[in-house]
């Protein structure tokens, strides 16, 4: 079963993301944060306690008090062999090209999509990362 970690200020796309992975198949245990510090909190125990890593981040960047480019900037001082475990997107509704571009600065960031999440976009992932 795979893991994946979704970080949204935005309850209704934490709802959607979650329903369109039901529907596409793929068995997930899903966690959710709406908050990009209780997401990077979640992260650093998992590291700290030598669990295992969610197969795939989904981060929004556009969050109050702590954005994504936050998170980012904490979770690339993580373990590097940690951190090949897992598959991290940014999933937003920003098209600023100097978004786009920021993201081409972290190295970890495995794609850049934008929102609305659609089923096609949930079984590319699967296709991509999973089989």
């Amino acid at each position: 079963m795979k893991r994946i970690l979704l970080i949204d200020d935005e309850d209704i796309n934490l709802f959607i993301i979650q329903n369109l992975i039901r529907l596409s198949g793929i068995e997930a245990e899903v966690i959710f944060f709406s908050s990009c510090q209780k997401g990077i909190d979640y992260v650093k125990q998992l590291i700290d306690n030598d669990e295992e890593m969610p197969d795939l981040i989904l981060l929004d960047i556009d969050m109050p008090v702590m954005t994504g480019w936050d998170f980012l900037d904490k979770y690339r001082n993580f373990n590097e062999k940690k951190k090949r475990e897992t598959v991290l997107k940014i999933f937003t509704t920003s098209i600023i090209e100097t978004d786009i571009q920021k993201a081409k600065e972290y190295p970890d960031i495995d794609g850049y999509l934008n929102k609305p999440m659609t089923i096609d976009m949930i079984r590319k992932i699967e296709a991509d990362h999973f089989n």
